[in-house]
């Protein structure tokens, strides 16, 4: 809800996310477009929602390598764009529609929100709008990381994680 508030009201929220995801919209040319070539088009994708210091690491080569193999079984590319397809299509049926007026609801169970602060792909604008959907909840900012946080800072992600935990239960 926050997320489709900030990029249909924001431009810098709109351009980072509207143009792939109408993309997405093609049948199987996407699907081609991110297997062709070893996959060479997904580490573009990947490295463009990077932080710089994840990208220049050893473990992000090693990830990349995992990533662009296993995008490359069989409908693993279509299973990987079909949520963004969806969060399109859903707009205008029925399904969509229930979903989004149940999305309204403020939540009522504890929530952890995390976004690495280098992340250019969801900025902080629909981060910030979803404390009104979720004003108990936790929102970290994950120091140098990109759109990968659990990726980028495994450390700092899982020290907040187990904090949250801890303090849940």
């Amino acid at each position: 809800m926050a997320l489709r508030a900030s990029a249909l009201t924001r431009r810098d929220q709109g351009l980072a996310l509207l143009p792939r995801m109408l993309g997405y919209q093609l049948p199987f040319w996407p699907e081609h477009v991110l297997t062709r070539g070893d996959a060479a088009d997904l580490e573009t994708l990947v490295r463009s929602r990077a932080s710089q210091k994840w990208q220049s690491s050893p473990d992000f080569a090693e990830t990349i390598g995992h990533m662009r193999r296993a995008i490359q079984i069989p409908s693993a590319a279509h299973s990987a764009l079909e949520y963004q397809r969806w969060a399109v299509r859903s707009q205008l049926r029925g399904e969509g529609l229930r979903f989004m007026r149940s999305m309204k609801r403020p939540l009522t169970v504890p929530i952890l929100h995390l976004r690495g602060d280098a992340d250019p792909y969801v900025l902080a604008d629909p981060v910030n709008r979803t404390h009104h959907y979720a004003p108990h909840g936790r929102y970290v900012s994950i120091s140098g990381a990109g759109h990968f946080a659990h990726e980028e800072q495994p450390e700092a992600v899982n020290e907040r994680l187990t904090r949250f935990l801890n303090d849940s239960v």
